[in-house]
């Protein structure tokens, strides 16, 4: 995978290469909400 950045992050001497890359997937959360009395879905 290509970097679109190279860097570094110093702290006194102690050195910390970095780089930053593009993200190539999706990672989303989705949460079902359920009604507590009678245990169905809240349909959000």
């Amino acid at each position: 995978m290509r970097s679109i950045w190279n860097g570094a992050i110093s702290f006194g001497l102690v050195s910390i290469p970095i780089k930053v890359v593009n993200a190539t997937e999706s990672h989303s959360i989705s949460f079902r909400q359920i009604h507590l009395e009678d245990g169905g879905s809240l349909g959000v």
